[in-house]
């Protein structure tokens, strides 16, 4: 016996009416029916992903590539290294940073994303250590120790790289902390900042 409550289509389908979600809603110009499970509801493009923030709220700063910092410090240091201008122009949200730090323009979840690029030009197997601040205080998670450089066997360059995903509430501010880790004798690592970066994604707002 056929199901009465269900209607299988064949083919092409023409209404010449309003598709009705199942509170009977035809919903407004520019919706999206989405499917709740064992419903359908027409909801507006930002919500069609439950609730999900669209990620339109972004940054990058590059590093001046003015100066090259040394970052062969103790105690940890924040050093001024990016450039105050945005990347990108369009689609990215009001970032304001004053070459140190980073401040967030909404309350949310925020995937940072590091790129630094260190330098040798002495110095025996020079490391430094780098992580992720808010307000000026180190996260205790957040650290990179991948900078190895081995500068007598013309290994003088090193990356450090690394990402985490942090809650932040509008007005918090971000920045990397600096400080030498390891070296046989005197270091003359430097930052390269022309070749370094910082990116931060908006995942999730809360309230």
């Amino acid at each position: 016996m056929a199901n009465l409550n269900e209607t299988k289509i064949y083919g092409s389908l023409e209404l010449d009416g309003p598709l009705l979600d199942s509170t009977g809603s035809a919903g407004t110009s520019g919706q999206v029916l989405l499917s709740t499970g064992g419903t359908t509801k027409w909801v507006s493009v930002s919500g069609a992903s439950s609730g999900s923030t669209p990620l339109n709220t972004y940054c990058q700063f590059n590093g001046t590539g003015v100066t090259d910092p040394d970052p062969f410090v103790t105690p940890e240091t924040e050093l001024a290294w990016m450039n105050t201008s945005n990347v990108f122009t369009t689609n990215s949200a009001s970032w304001t940073n004053n070459g140190t730090r980073i401040t967030v323009p909404s309350n949310g979840f925020y995937l940072i994303t590091v790129s630094l690029y260190y330098f040798c030009t002495s110095g025996i197997r020079p490391t430094i250590k780098n992580r992720l601040a808010i307000d000026g205080t180190g996260i205790a998670d957040t650290f990179c120790r991948n900078t190895y450089i081995r500068q007598a066997q013309e290994h003088r360059e090193s990356t450090a790289n690394f990402q985490s995903i942090l809650r932040l509430a509008s007005g918090k501010q971000i920045s990397i902390l600096f400080q030498k880790d390891a070296s046989d004798n005197t270091s003359n690592i430097k930052l390269d900042a022309s070749k370094s970066s910082i990116s931060i994604i908006k995942v999730k707002s809360y309230t």
